[in-house]
């Protein structure tokens, strides 16, 4: 008789796009490309990476509690602490979406969900 055994594991990922909350100065901005039309009361992470991912921009910045912002590049900017990200999105009061002076900046790269790992182990 085989004796066999599956050891399988599941990790889940909260946002791998996620990649800080910056402050914003206002000489150097990268982030001036609007992400489009959108309702100001819609705005969350999710809405704004894809509008950016959908005009071709690397990064997604949210402000203010409600605007959404692209652009590619972050080199001038400076990773925050994240207690100046504090201000709830207006589409999802349970996100934050930046603050006064800092964006919350993500990779409007796709990201992974879910990883599921499986080995068969020994026969």
């Amino acid at each position: 008789m085989l004796d066999r055994y599956f050891m399988q594991m599941t990790y889940y990922i909260a946002d791998a796009t996620y990649i800080g909350c910056f402050t914003e100065d206002p000489s150097k901005r990268e982030f001036t490309v609007g992400g489009g039309e959108y309702n100001f009361n819609d705005i969350n992470p999710k809405l704004c990476k894809a509008l950016c991912k959908a005009i071709d921009y690397e990064y997604a910045a949210l402000q203010d509690g409600y605007q959404c912002l692209c652009g590619d590049s972050i080199e001038t900017h400076s990773n925050g602490f994240q207690d100046g990200c504090t201000l709830r999105c207006a589409g999802n009061p349970t996100l934050e979406c930046g603050g006064y002076g800092y964006s919350s900046v993500y990779s409007t790269s796709t990201s992974v969900k879910t990883l599921e790992i499986t080995d068969p182990g020994k026969f």
